[in-house]
């Protein structure tokens, strides 16, 4: 199993999202680690900096941004799909062994009612078991997987 690491701090502007993508790259391109990066931030500052704008832009209008797998579970609906979303050999250094689930501003539409995924899934999942459930049988092919949280306790 990868080590995970957080980046976590309620204050914006710390250098969350830098501090992240550098490890990233640096675990990646100088120690050969295969790494995922999960940008939960709505500004989406991580996945701009690993993939291009247009990429991004296609992701999200193909419903594979990470937004998606919360909205499936609060709209009963399911198009987010894990293979389809994993952005590989990202970076502007194309590292092959880098990859990243992206982030959507769109999360800042659904950030207050995150905490309606229990009742909506029949007490089924909780809003902290959403992204694990997703990523658990993904999670034996990485060494480090880096999650850039958004600036709030949501």
């Amino acid at each position: 199993m990868p080590k995970i690491v957080s980046l976590i701090n309620l204050k914006g502007g710390v250098a969350k999202t830098t501090t992240t993508v550098q490890i990233a790259e640096c675990l990646s391109s100088e120690f050969g680690k295969k790494v995922l990066v999960i940008d939960l931030d709505p500004q989406t500052n991580a996945t701009i900096a690993l993939i291009d704008e247009t990429d991004w832009e296609q992701l999200d209008n193909q419903n594979q941004t990470l937004f998606h797998l919360f909205n499936d579970k609060l709209e009963k609906t399911n198009y987010f799909d894990l293979q389809n979303s994993v952005q590989k050999g990202v970076s502007n250094l194309a590292i092959p062994d880098l990859h990243l689930l992206a982030s959507s501003i769109k999360f800042i539409d659904i950030q207050d009612r995150i905490s309606e995924i229990p009742a909506k899934t029949g007490y089924a999942i909780n809003p902290m078991e959403v992204l694990k459930t997703a990523i658990h049988a993904e999670l034996i092919n990485y060494d480090y997987v880096l999650i850039d949280c958004p600036p709030n306790l949501g």
